[in-house]
């Protein structure tokens, strides 16, 4: 579905998943690692014009697909920025996702290179 989506002329993608954004605008720190959530509270129009200009600064789309998991925590808080944004939940059958993992966890060069940039302990 993403890959779809995001192929689209009329929807911009970054082509990638934006957890680091996310995390950035509004760094999980902030609230003691409970959650990924962004609260509704936070919304606010100084978040709606940055996203907004990030989004399209990198895609040159008013309208965006994210494929991020974590959003589905944040859905007030994006619903209240941009109420005329619509979200699609895909619903997989848990074996095929967990296979899908597994296969994942095996491509460290494709799926794991955010790693790449954390600071080591040492």
């Amino acid at each position: 579905m993403y890959k779809t989506l995001s192929e689209s002329h009329f929807i911009g993608s970054l082509q990638k998943e934006t957890h680091d954004f996310w995390a950035a605008l509004h760094p999980p720190l902030q609230r003691n690692w409970e959650s990924h959530e962004i609260p509704e509270e936070n919304a606010c129009d100084k978040d709606r014009m940055y996203i907004s200009w990030y989004f399209y600064s990198q895609t040159g789309k008013k309208r965006i697909v994210d494929k991020n998991n974590q959003n589905g925590l944040s859905v007030p808080y994006l619903y209240r920025l941009f109420p005329d944004a619509h979200f699609v939940y895909i619903k997989r059958n848990p074996g095929d996702n967990i296979n899908s993992l597994i296969q994942g966890w095996n491509k460290d060069d494709e799926f794991a290179t955010w790693s790449n940039n954390l600071i080591s302990a040492n």
